[in-house]
């Protein structure tokens, strides 16, 4: 199956094929990659989710409180906002699963999330729990299980149970 690609036409965006034929009509004020079967579409200044055939999924509804564009989609779920601006993540369904109440929430790689409280960077895993302490000051995403951290007394990598390597 050919994935649909986001298109531009004019001022609204929609989705074509390889042979840059609109398969989804230009009628979005911004439209994002698939990811899991599900793109992100802004319509007047609210976010959804849509599926390959064009249909809405999850409905147009979310607001966009920070820099990351809510409902993109990794290991299953997707990045929302509250009201207040807090983070937190909806599964494919359109179902929150871990409700919002972070500073910052990052997408899941090898089943955690960084996320942020308090000004500090920790880890959550796909329950919604923290499974590393918010207390560094940059935390990247887990690769190959370990991760890039740093505090005031210097940078290493951590594994998934929280054990720190520091570099000298």
């Amino acid at each position: 199956m050919n994935i649909p690609i986001p298109y531009r036409l004019k001022d609204k965006w929609g989705f074509c094929n390889e042979n840059k034929e609109i398969i989804i009509p230009c009628i979005y004020e911004h439209a994002k990659p698939f990811q899991e079967g599900l793109a992100p579409v802004k319509l007047n200044g609210l976010w959804g989710a849509i599926k390959y055939t064009g249909e809405i999924k999850i409905p147009i509804i979310h607001k966009q409180e920070g820099d990351v564009c809510p409902l993109q989609f990794s290991e299953g779920l997707g990045i929302i906002y509250n009201k207040k601006g807090k983070m937190g993540y909806i599964n494919t369904e359109g179902d929150i699963e871990i409700k919002p109440k972070f500073d910052f929430a990052g997408w899941f790689f090898e089943g955690m999330a960084v996320i942020e409280s308090g000004g500090k960077l920790g880890f959550i895993n796909k329950k919604g729990n923290i499974v590393i302490p918010c207390k560094y000051d940059v935390a990247m995403s887990f690769e190959n299980g370990t991760a890039l951290v740093s505090t005031e007394q210097g940078k290493g990598f951590i594994n998934k149970l929280g054990v720190e390597f520091w570099e000298d």
